[in-house]
């Protein structure tokens, strides 16, 4: 018989002392991030993840130029744009790594340094503490609900993506191409990508197909 798990989904407005937030609204890229593992030293946590950065080429360099020398960065390694990095964060986020939290999605960093959580518990509570943790910063709770037949699956938010594809994808999503109702038609978007309609149209789908192809159902 399926067992109820509290899902919980929160919105963590801009915070200026965290350098991803800092970064990703400076460079206009946007973070998927998944911890790997913690530690907790004197008041400190050391975190390790790994994080997808997704954005113009030339910003995701000058992030990670800039990431790299920050004082709460400790050790980083990049390839294009996929990493993995030890970084130091405040003891206050210390019941974001409970044992009772499970991350469904990778935490989302959005482009103007907003960061996005769904996580779920076999109770409310675990949830309740992160809430209470963020209320200085005026954390914002999308849902909080206790559900069953929940389907967890932990996958890469974007799929080994060329930068033709990811333009002509990134540039859908901004547009409101995948919104209900549409509010852009693929001719309108080619214009704006400055390329043939059959060009663009070609793209998107084998941009659509490589996202899809990860999804296991």
């Amino acid at each position: 018989m399926p067992i109820a798990m509290w899902i919980m989904s929160i919105k963590v407005p801009y915070m200026e002392d965290s350098a991803l937030c800092k970064f990703a609204r400076k460079f206009g890229v946007t973070i998927y991030g998944y911890p790997i593992s913690h530690k907790i030293v004197k008041n400190v946590i050391y975190l390790n993840a790994s994080c997808i950065l997704v954005g113009k080429k030339d910003k995701i360099i000058g992030f990670v130029k800039e990431f790299a020398k920050h004082p709460q960065i400790i050790k980083w390694e990049f390839k294009d744009n996929r990493g993995i990095a030890l970084i130091k964060q405040d003891i206050s986020n210390k019941y974001l790594y409970e044992p009772e939290i499970m991350h469904l999605k990778p935490a989302i960093v959005d482009r103007e340094g907003n960061y996005l959580f769904e996580l779920c518990s076999w109770t409310r509570e675990p949830l309740i503490n992160i809430l209470n943790a963020y209320k200085k910063f005026k954390v914002e709770l999308i849902y909080i609900k206790e559900q069953k037949n929940k389907h967890f699956s932990i996958m890469t938010p974007f799929a080994n993506l060329t930068e033709k594809q990811k333009n002509c994808y990134r540039l859908a999503v901004d547009k409101g191409y995948y919104s209900y109702p549409r509010k852009i038609h693929l001719e309108d978007l080619a214009k704006l990508a400055k390329i043939s309609y059959s060009t663009f149209q070609f793209h998107l789908r084998k941009a659509e197909n490589k996202i899809l192809s990860d999804i296991k159902i």
